[in-house]
């Protein structure tokens, strides 16, 4: 049988104790935010001037930066103790 990744609280058995994401996720999703409204203004903001379209692709681009971070630099246990922490919760 296979140990298990982490400590459960003594409470609520089903509760993860300390699921942290590393640090790294922050920092990838800021670099990819500010690379992406970078890349956007260099294209299509100088030309167009549409400050509309510069922040719906912004709120759009907070979202989508986190998750390929969260994809490519957190493990799946981790994703994983995170998402059941929510659902407990939210229960």
């Amino acid at each position: 049988m296979d140990q298990e990744p982490f400590t459960y609280d003594s409470g609520n058995k089903r509760i993860v104790a300390t699921p942290q994401r590393p640090a790294t996720v922050y920092y990838v999703g800021a670099f990819l935010f500010v690379g992406s409204m970078l890349m956007y203004n260099k294209r299509y903001f100088r030309k167009d001037q549409n400050a509309i379209n510069f922040c719906a692709f912004g709120a759009a681009s907070v979202f989508a930066s986190y998750e390929w971070s969260s994809f490519f630099c957190s493990s799946p246990d981790i994703e994983a103790a995170v998402i059941n922490n929510k659902r407990e919760a939210s229960v």
